[in-house]
């Protein structure tokens, strides 16, 4: 047995050339300004509290760079899996309840044990049932759903929280006219901001940049301004070791979330992965050992009070394009996240929940992709309605429901094609 095989980081941190240090440097900075608002944003998408998006940049994204094939992919809080937690736990339980955290919390556990099982058992081939139709209809649709469940936050009013956009859309309707004006003023000069420097260059910080105008705004003008939400008190400190809690009634309902968390994770993962990979000659990304990786993640990360992790499309993005080539990186922005935890979250009690809107809009809505859309209508009209399918589906019945009505699609439209078409 290979030992490198299993425990990747064997094979190339005992290599470590000083030439990669000062990118993994740099990279490892700038994933590490970008997650710190990112997963306080993300958090309240899955209904926790702010630190909880915090803690999951640190145990799972540790473990990722220990066991993981990826030398570049950043593993953490992710918006579209905290909206599939949102939706999940919202049944059983309030949002920001004790009993509502500790559920996420053994979700997390639940999906890493999967996960891990997958991964061990050489299941990782079961992703190729979400054909890339299935994954843009799927993925389109999260993103929309995403964004309008952040118009609450953004506008100041108390919409309804839902993974189905005509209950969204009739609420937002009626309410809307009752917007509050500082809110909604607040959050759009944000999503202007981060809008316009990302066409400057996608390097620079915006995230953070908005994070501290919001800061430094509420702070100083908060007497003009003091009916806006802010996030108030975030506390320090690292998270403490806790058995989550094992309850049996509580796993049977929450399997079919957990089964959509394990796929849609998964299926980030590799995409990512698979992606970067494309990019260099130095590794290869091997399926199996990626949902070992991700389930060690996300098991040691419940242990740590993390909610489910994945693969972020856009912060590993950005670590590849600012330098990193190996783990280090990744565990520099561990470092990062850790001295923020220690130090530096007081500093957040005045940053307006309409600014984490912003950054959480402007981020998904480039998930929408239409381009692909206008491609598959072009060359190939089944591949469209396929994805159209799932889109619509994911929409209107929930996110759960959704892919595993495009995946069933799939398999049906394969086996057709197999059948009649012989193709």
């Amino acid at each position: 047995m290979n030992i490198k095989k299993i425990i990747p980081i064997l094979d190339w941190l005992p290599n470590y050339q000083s030439s990669r240090l000062n990118g993994d440097i740099i990279a490892g900075i700038t994933v590490g300004i970008v997650l710190i608002p990112q997963g306080i944003a993300y958090a309240l998408i899955a209904g926790l509290p702010p630190i909880y998006g915090l803690y999951c940049a640190l145990l799972p994204q540790t473990i990722y760079a220990i066991f993981g094939t990826s030398r570049q992919v950043a593993i953490g809080p992710v918006a579209m899996d905290s909206l599939i937690v949102a939706t999940g736990v919202s049944t059983l339980a309030f949002a920001g309840t004790d009993h509502y955290i500790s559920i996420a919390i053994l979700l997390a556990l639940l999906v890493g044990i999967i996960q891990f099982l997958m991964g061990v058992f050489r299941l990782g081939f079961l992703v190729n049932f979400l054909s890339k139709p299935v994954i843009t209809g799927f993925t389109s649709a999260v993103a929309l759903t995403i964004g309008l469940n952040q118009f609450r936050n953004l506008l100041g009013i108390d919409f309804i929280q839902s993974d189905q956009i005509q209950l969204l859309v009739v609420d937002i309707w009626l309410k809307i006219s009752s917007l509050h004006l500082p809110t909604t003023s607040i959050g759009c000069i944000a999503m202007v901001i981060i809008i316009v420097f990302r066409k400057i260059n996608k390097k620079i910080p915006n995230a953070l940049i908005v994070v501290i105008l919001g800061i430094v705004a509420m702070k100083y003008l908060g007497t003009n301004v003091q009916d806006v939400a802010i996030v108030k008190n975030i506390p320090s400190g690292l998270p403490s070791f806790s058995i989550p809690i094992f309850d049996f009634q509580l796993i049977k309902q929450l399997m079919p979330i957990a089964l959509t968390l394990v796929m849609v994770g998964y299926l980030e993962l590799i995409s990512m992965g698979k992606t970067l990979e494309a990019k260099q000659d130095e590794y290869r990304v091997e399926p199996n050992q990626e949902l070992i990786a991700l389930g060690l993640s996300n098991i040691v990360g419940s242990f740590f009070k993390a909610y489910p992790s994945s693969s972020s499309f856009s912060r590993s993005a950005i670590n590849q394009e600012s330098g990193a080539k190996t783990g280090l990186a990744a565990l520099i922005s561990v470092a990062m996240v850790v001295f923020t935890l220690l130090f530096l979250t007081p500093y957040f009690y005045y940053l307006p929940n309409t600014v984490l809107a912003a950054i959480i809009i402007v981020a998904v809505f480039g998930l929408i992709n239409f381009s692909e859309g206008f491609y598959l209508w072009r060359t190939n009209k089944i591949d469209f309605g396929l994805m159209l399918i799932t889109f619509l589906s994911t929409l209107t019945i929930g996110i759960e429901y959704g892919i595993l009505i495009g995946v069933i699609s799939s398999i049906v439209i394969t086996a057709y094609r197999k059948l009649f078409l012989g193709s």
